[in-house]
């Protein structure tokens, strides 16, 4: 996936379960340095795992509005 991330060019959100064991959270800098989008954050989603919109959907979908309006 690294290798493609620099073709993203849209505004990016990336979502990332703090308690994530697969991917962990010190790659989400790594990932979004790579992405070729202007704008790009991070948003670490408390009691999420790997799959933090099914560990904390209601949290993640509130920080997808939340950046939506932003």
């Amino acid at each position: 996936i690294e290798k493609r991330l620099g073709l993203v060019t849209a505004p990016t959100l990336l979502l990332w379960g703090e308690g994530d064991r697969v991917v962990p959270r010190s790659y989400a800098p790594k990932f979004a340095s790579a992405i070729g989008a202007a704008t790009t954050e991070i948003k670490l989603i408390p009691g999420a795992g790997h799959l933090a919109e099914l560990d904390q959907p209601a949290a993640v979908a509130q920080a997808i509005l939340d950046w939506c309006a932003a």
